[in-house]
């Protein structure tokens, strides 16, 4: 009789502790969507600053080749006002 009434007990706080952490399992959900969500945002944006640390040799190929031309075009017109 004992045994059976602690058995109960047993199962009870057993049951108890299953429906809290079915709880807990439930309400961390919305948290780790957005985890994941903010995951994949930053692998994206990792990605595009890989992409443009691929791509920044060529652009600053392009700027020192749009400096010289500036360079030139000043002395051309430093010529054109003398």
């Amino acid at each position: 009789m004992l045994a059976k009434l602690i058995t109960n007990e047993f199962l009870a706080k057993q049951t108890g502790f299953d429906v809290q952490i079915e709880q807990l399992q439930e309400s961390r959900k919305p948290l780790l969507n957005v985890t994941m969500s903010l995951v994949n945002e930053l692998k994206e944006l990792n990605n595009e600053v890989d992409e443009l640390e691929k791509a920044k040799p060529v652009y600053e190929k392009q700027i020192a080749e749009l400096e010289i031309e500036i360079e030139i075009l000043n002395n051309t017109n430093v010529y054109y006002l003398l």
